[in-house]
């Protein structure tokens, strides 16, 4: 059956408990709040374990991936996204540290937003930079898809014929694509 609203893929990730939830409760309590706020959960990757990121910055977290439909736009995703974020009380104080739960838009449909050249100057970013700055509105894809095995191994689960709108690249041939280390340091839990 077709319905109406714009697909999209929301990462979740947890490292940290919460008023004595573990990360993965935290995550299907995620998952039930994006269902209420944003859309229609359509699939749910499996969890997965992944090291912290960069690595040694905290302990292992617990990952997934879902997509939903709605009606949404990005902005508007987003600013939910942060919402629930809020209610685990997510701090933002350093890039990459510990969080009790953290959920990314990573994709809209095929949408590059804000623009291309925006997309490819966040995208060819050193990781010196990455850890220095952050940008300030939605990029989309998300910039680090494509190197992240703790998003593409979920992906690879319950869309592995997406195609990167700029890269051109399916989820499987980003997974092939990763380094051993970088696609051995995630396992199903």
């Amino acid at each position: 059956m077709w319905q109406k609203g714009y697909s999209c893929l929301i990462a979740l990730g947890s490292n940290q408990e919460w008023r004595q939830h573990n990360s993965s409760e935290i995550i299907y309590e995620s998952i039930m709040l994006i269902s209420k706020s944003i859309g229609m959960v359509q699939r749910v990757a499996r969890f997965y374990s992944s090291e912290s990121f960069p690595k040694g910055s905290g302990p292992d977290f617990v990952n997934t991936c879902i997509l939903i439909r709605t009606s949404l736009s990005p902005e508007d995703i987003l600013n939910a996204l942060h919402d629930i974020e809020k209610r685990f009380d997510r701090v933002r104080q350093q890039r990459w540290a510990p969080r009790t739960v953290d959920l990314d838009l990573v994709f809209y449909e095929q949408k590059v937003f804000p623009d291309e050249a925006t997309y490819d100057a966040w995208r060819s970013l050193s990781p010196d930079r990455q850890r220095e700055i952050a940008p300030d509105g939605l990029i989309l894809p998300h910039p680090r898809l494509q190197d992240r095995s703790f998003v593409l191994g979920p992906l690879l689960d319950i869309m592995p014929e997406w195609h990167h709108p700029v890269l051109g690249s399916n989820v499987l041939q980003m997974w092939q694509a990763l380094a051993d280390e970088d696609r051995n340091s995630i396992w199903p839990i």
